[in-house]
Parts: structure tokens; sequence; C-alpha cells
């Protein structure tokens, strides 16, 4: 054997390390965007709401009507008078992606989280009592657009306790599912339920109705 295949120590080393695959770069961290819409003005009001879920209805409606999703982020009934009763409100986007252990599960998938800083705080005017509710603006800006459309929007097109009995009522007489959503938006024009909420809820009601047969 020649010289000329010989390869010295430095050698291999080098030839190693330029047939190294390179490191994965990980992905860049969340920005949230330079955004602020003040909508202050729509959720500021001197309204006493009777109950707090009167009160929590009223902003969903309001969030609703321009584009955004109000949920409850953080609340406490007051126990038996040793707190004082609160129910804390936040857009859907508040908060920090948490991402999962295994990227390889959510591959291409992005957050819906921009840390949005809107917040709403509602309280009894007697502590321990559930009646004459006020709402305070905590922070009334959100870092993102409003949505151009919620429909198929999961939350904003669940059912109410009255649309829920409807629905018993007209699965019990062999209503197609169809003409439920048809019902349904005829008795409210300003319903968001999707066909496939409407299976959801048969789904659940058949289920219901099963009980121990189904085991």
């Amino acid at each position: 054997m020649t010289e000329s295949f010989l390869f010295h120590e430095s050698q291999l080393i080098e030839v190693g390390l330029n047939n190294a695959q390179p490191e994965e770069v990980p992905p860049p961290a969340f920005v949230p965007p330079c955004i602020s819409i003040d909508v202050s003005h729509l959720f500021t009001t001197d309204q006493i709401f009777p109950t707090r879920d009167d009160l929590i209805n009223w902003v969903h409606g309001i969030a609703i009507e321009n584009g955004y999703v109000v949920l409850i982020t953080k609340s406490d009934s007051g126990g038996n008078g040793s707190r004082k009763a609160y129910v804390m409100l936040g857009c859907e986007k508040h908060g920090k992606y948490v991402p999962y252990r295994d990227p390889d599960l959510v591959e291409g998938t992005r957050t819906q989280k921009t840390e949005c800083p809107f917040r709403l705080k509602g309280r009894p005017m007697k502590n321990g009592i559930d009646r004459d509710w006020r709402l305070k603006v905590m922070e009334g800006t959100h870092n993102h657009e409003p949505a151009r459309s919620l429909l198929g929007h999961n939350f904003v097109g669940r059912l109410n306790s009255e649309e829920k009995e409807q629905v018993e009522k007209m699965s019990k007489s062999w209503v197609p599912p169809r003409k439920m959503l048809l019902t349904l938006k005829e008795n409210n024009p300003l319903n968001l339920t999707t066909i496939s909420q409407i299976y959801g809820a048969c789904k659940r009601l058949r289920k219901s109705l099963r009980g121990s047969l189904s085991l």
C-alpha cells in the first residue's frame, strides 16, 4: 500500500468533522405582534348586573359582536365569606404557548397565543352575595386584530341551556340535524352553531339516554 492511501490521525478527524450532520437549530421564540387596539370604551359601564352569569354573558356578547372571544381566566366564589368573590376575564389569546414535549406530534403547527394583555374583572357589590355585580376594565387593549368571522369557533358556537333543551326535544322527535340547526338560527339570527356541533350534541344525548345499556 502506497503512502497516497494513508491518512494521518489529524486527517481522519478532519474528515469526520466535515461529514458530521449539522445541528438542528431551534425555532425562534414567539414575538408578540406590535399591535394595540383599545376597546376599553366597549366594556366601560356603570351597569349593575343581577348575577355573575349576567355579567359574563354581557361581556361575551359585546366581545363577539366586535370579533373577539373573552374567556374566564380566574375566579373565586368567595367560599363562606372568608374571601372576596370575583371573576377575571381575558382574551382567548392571553398567556404563553407551552410546546409539547414531543415536537414530532405537532410538526407544522403554530400557537394561537399572542400574550394578549386584555383583562376585565367583575366583583359583587356585597361580598359573598351573588348579586349586584359590577365590571371594571383592568386592561382594555388587544395586541391582535379582531377575527373577520367567528363562525366555526367552538366556544362561540356552543349551545346554551335553552338551545340544548330545544335540540333534545327535536332529537326525540327524530328531527334531522340540519333542520335542528335551521330552527336554532331562525330563533336566534346571531347563532353561530355549526352542523358538527349539532351532531356532537345529538351523539352525547343518545349516549346519556342509553345509560347502563352501553356497558
